[in-house]
């Protein structure tokens, strides 16, 4: 009896000691965006714009238009988040706030320079 529940405990250890290692949390760039009227319209609009500009037009709908758009309106903030680890078809966009919050600080810095 005693052998046996030392074997499921070492089973289960084991067992335990992949799962901490198969499910890691995954990793990717923050960046704060406090969620207010003013930037939510940037946002849309600049998303709009790249929408229907030349470069996404013709993209299918789906993802290659979302990764499409969101390179339109930033490059090095797509390539931070998304590019490592693109979005599947169904995943959740965990990180689309973060990518609000690169494109608003980068926003914010061409526009101070003006």
């Amino acid at each position: 009896m005693c052998r046996h529940r030392t074997a499921l405990v070492i089973v289960f250890v084991i067992f335990l000691d992949y799962l901490m290692v198969e499910c890691k949390m995954f990793q990717y760039p923050r960046y704060s965006y406090k969620k207010k009227p003013k930037s939510e319209r940037r946002f849309k609009s600049e998303r709009n714009k790249c929408d229907n500009d030349a470069q996404c037009a013709n993209v299918p709908p789906g993802l290659p238009k979302l990764n499409c758009i969101r390179q339109c309106m930033s490059q090095k903030c797509y390539d931070d988040i998304y590019a490592f680890d693109e979005l599947e078809d169904g995943e959740i966009d965990v990180r689309l706030t973060s990518f609000k919050g690169c494109w608003t600080s980068e926003y914010i810095a061409r526009n101070r320079d003006l």
